[in-house]
């Protein structure tokens, strides 16, 4: 049996040319998908909404699983389930009537926050919560209710 070198370098030219496309493209594909931004969750429209409706269970969804709150004058860390029952008992005490979200940070990779005005008819609180990140995930880690005076 004899081999045909001529036909032989020929299919070795078109595998190559055929490996340097891919590499080519494989390299185009990289190089767009590490430069294209990295978008964080967003989870302040549902905060802002589950403030508005006075609403612990939604709110606690948002929640690590652990967590610092201030709540009026009293600070404590909570577990979620914890942290879910204190905002409940609160909405129960302060019927909502209305919550505006003043001002929100820049998202980072690390953390974010907000504040916001909490108006119920016991009077108007100054909210504060901080943002996590963990595995593409957003998480309440800090909470702030404090009364304005």
């Amino acid at each position: 049996m004899s081999i045909n070198w001529h036909n032989f370098s020929g299919i070795c030219k078109t595998i190559g040319v055929a490996m340097l496309k891919l590499l080519a493209i494989f390299s185009l594909v990289s190089f767009f998908a590490l430069n294209v931004p990295y978008k964080q969750p967003d989870i302040r429209d549902d905060v802002t909404a589950a403030f508005k409706a006075g609403d612990a269970v939604q709110l606690a969804t948002f929640l690590n699983s652990t967590v610092k709150i201030t709540l009026v004058d009293k600070e404590n860390v909570f577990s979620k389930v914890q942290a879910e029952r204190v905002l409940n008992d609160f909405f129960r005490k302060n019927k909502t009537q209305s919550f505006e979200l003043i001002y929100k940070s820049n998202s980072t990779r690390i953390i974010s926050y907000a504040i916001g005005s909490l108006s119920t008819d016991k009077g108007i609180y100054r909210t504060y919560y901080s943002v996590n990140f963990v595995a593409n995930r957003a998480f309440i880690k800090e909470l702030r209710i404090e009364k304005n005076n």
